[in-house]
């Protein structure tokens, strides 16, 4: 009952604005439900599809991967590797994501595959239950399709991975000859569903780059929407509609830098503009000091017209995990945020410009504010951690909450807004600010390093 009460406790606060946004059903866990991921072994999976009594001249050879916290890419490539196979030794491939299980369906009755494409024949896993000539992909394939003894500069499973003269793996995608079999391939054996065909714009890459050929500017973007379950949830992040065909030019208009997502997802760039630029190695958000500078340094933006970018949520996934479990990179965001200080305050920067990209650090670091409050911790770590935050913020960007930015960006955003009432109302104090910002990052540090062990 005692432990009840704690998690109960430590929960309360989240109520009121699950509450007020009118998502709270029956329980708050059945709105961010994780995906089902249950290991289970070829022997129980071959019970399932019985013992072979329905004789057929058809063989089939059944495809799978089971891969907990694998990202839809991987599964895809690996499927792909065994349905060439399958296809070059005359079987009927059948994807399995639904007996073997995944990470990527919200429900076990879901066959993972079928969420996003067509059987490559058009056969489905309940079609071939009962079936005499049956192969798993393990049985026949001698070699994992990720490890195992392949001589040098030899292609293993045709575009999966290449060995280089080292014997070390190099990622397909570098090599022209094998991206050539991936895109032939693809075109010719993978098929998206209906679904996929509503919901997504198939030719988004091409109406990006167009509109880059015709604007000549350096970067094209679209329209993001976040979505769960089929619901716009765009309120949970940062939905600004600059206008199709709009062009932006970002030293006149810095404001756009604090208003688009800071992600890659919906924007296509030009290489001259990246150069050798690379994502930053050894921290996490990434994507935020390497886009950022870019979007700052283009010789204009301009917003792809008839599309839009449809960000489909996974709570259980990398990206939103910051939510449930407290990530110890959390001070990563200041190190994203001082990298963009650095590359674009320099000593030309004008007053606006130092002030929006202070905006812009804060903007972002209050986002960690918000995982460590929807986070499971105890509430009195849960009010230490967030307090930390909120005193390096102060210090190394200005107080936060007098910055003339942080009102209006706060107000247009409805989560957002009720989200730091609650943490400006009650979980606040100025006790931390005679701290100074290597003490700060100790001290956040420590929290960290306590609850990720």
């Amino acid at each position: 009952m005692r432990s009840l009460l704690k998690r109960m406790r430590n929960k309360l606060i989240m109520i009121p604005v699950f509450c007020k946004l009118g998502i709270l059903r029956r329980r708050v866990v059945d709105f961010f439900e994780k995906p089902v991921y249950e290991e289970v072994s070829l022997e129980e999976v071959k019970e399932i599809y019985g013992t072979g009594t329905n004789d057929t001249n058809e063989k089939y050879f059944i495809v799978y991967a089971q891969m907990p916290k694998g990202g839809l890419f991987v599964y895809l490539i690996s499927c792909m590797s065994q349905i060439a196979h399958a296809l070059q030794k005359g079987y009927i491939p059948v994807v399995d994501l639904l007996n073997f299980s995944s990470d990527l369906r919200n429900k076990r009755e879901e066959n993972a595959w079928e969420l996003y494409f067509e059987q490559p024949q058009g056969v489905c896993v309940q079609d071939v239950y009962g079936a005499a000539n049956i192969v798993f992909h393990n049985e026949e394939v001698e070699k994992e399709l990720y490890i195992g003894d392949v001589e040098p500069g030899k292609s293993y499973d045709e575009f999966h991975v290449v060995i280089d003269e080292r014997g070390e793996f190099r990622d397909w995608y570098q090599n022209e000859e094998l991206m050539k079999t991936f895109k032939a391939f693809w075109k010719t054996n993978i098929r998206y569903n209906q679904f996929v065909k509503d919901y997504i714009d198939l030719d988004v890459i091409k109406k990006m780059h167009d509109s880059l050929e015709k604007s000549g500017v350096d970067i094209a973007r679209i329209k993001r929407k976040l979505v769960y379950r089929g619901h716009d949830v765009s309120f949970l992040g940062r939905k600004y509609d600059f206008g199709d065909g709009h062009i932006i030019d970002p030293k006149k208009e810095i404001e756009c830098l604090t208003q688009d997502t800071p992600a890659v997802t919906n924007k296509m760039f030009r290489r001259n503009l990246i150069g050798d630029r690379k994502f930053p190695e050894g921290i996490k958000w990434e994507d935020y000091p390497f886009c950022i500078p870019l979007l700052y340094k283009a010789s204009g933006i301009v917003t792809a017209q008839n599309t839009n970018y449809n960000y489909n949520l996974n709570f259980g996934g990398t990206t939103a995990g910051d939510l449930s479990k407290l990530t110890p990179r959390l001070l990563d965001i200041f190190t994203g945020s001082d990298m963009i200080r650095e590359e674009i305050l320099t000593d030309t920067a004008d007053e606006k410009t130092k002030a929006q990209i202070d905006f812009l650090c804060i903007q972002n670091c209050l986002q960690r504010i918000r995982d460590v409050f929807y986070c499971d911790i105890p509430l009195k770590e849960k009010r230490e951690l967030i307090n930390l935050i909120s005193t390096l913020i102060n210090k190394k960007y200005g107080n936060w909450q007098n910055n003339p930015l942080y009102k209006p960006y706060k107000n247009k955003r409805k989560l957002f807004r009720i989200t730091m009432d609650i943490v400006e109302k009650f979980m606040l104090d100025d006790r931390l600010s005679s701290l100074e910002v290597p003490e700060l990052e100790q001290e956040i540090q420590k929290v960290l390093t306590k609850k990720n062990r």
